[in-house]
């Protein structure tokens, strides 16, 4: 059984800590953001083995450079693999209404 490092990248922790923030601001709420945030590390701990059965995201921009992605509730985590050296990196995690294409600069 083969196992990946999985990597989060600053961006990355930043959209995770933004959320937590978010619903804390708005919500009033730091259970359920901490409870979310547990979920959305645990989904992400899973991507340590068979990164690859998640698919390559539709976004031509995004199919260029190998971005795949994985959904929690409205979330989606974005990541890449690198083969070569067994890792995954974690590149964005964004909400379900945020716009793809401002979300990574794609316009």
């Amino acid at each position: 059984m083969e196992t990946y490092e999985v990597v989060v990248l600053s961006d990355a922790q930043a959209d995770i800590e933004n959320i937590a923030n978010y619903i804390v601001d708005n919500y009033k709420n730091e259970e359920l953001a901490f409870a979310l945030i547990v979920e959305l590390w645990a989904k992400i701990r899973t991507l340590d083995f068979m990164p690859d059965r998640y698919g390559i995201d539709e976004e031509p921009k995004l199919q260029k450079r190998s971005i795949r992605h994985i959904r929690h509730k409205q979330y989606t985590i974005y990541y890449f693999i690198e083969e070569e050296n067994k890792k995954v990196k974690i590149v964005r995690v964004k909400h379900a209404l945020q716009d793809l294409r401002k979300f990574f600069g794609l316009d």
